[in-house]
This record gives C-alpha cells, structure tokens and sequence, in this order.
C-alpha cells in the first residue's frame, strides 16, 4: 500500500476545500472519492485517488499531438 492521506492533503492536492472532499465521500455511483476507514478516520489511498481521477470522465486529457478544439 502506498502512501495514505487524511481529506485536507486530499483537498490540497485537488484544490478544493475539506468539505467537497467529504461530499464527495458521502456520494454514491462511480463519482464517490475511494477511501478507507481507519479507527473512524476517512483516509484516502495515493493510487486510488490518481485511478479514480484518470477514470472521470472531466478529466480526460487529450493525447499529445492530437488537436483541441476550442
């Protein structure tokens, strides 16, 4: 297991605040951030989180080489 975060390094390195992180804990489907429960802490799995983000469908990044419209 790689490295673990509480939900403020989590907000951090997302750029949001605490409280979206723990929505987004709270939501169902596949846009619920992946976590564990630690002795009642949420905390969250490094290569969990960089998986979950490459798989939201906001985030996809077009290929270098390939053009942007816009």
């Amino acid at each position: 297991m790689g490295a673990l975060w509480d939900a403020a390094k989590l907000a951090e390195f997302l750029g949001v605040s605490q409280s979206t992180i723990y929505a987004g804990v709270r939501e169902t489907g596949p846009g619920r951030i992946p976590h564990v429960k630690v002795r009642g802490r949420i905390l969250f799995q490094q290569e969990k989180i960089v998986e979950w983000l490459e798989n939201q469908p906001s985030n996809k990044i077009p290929e270098v080489g390939m053009e942007v419209e816009g």
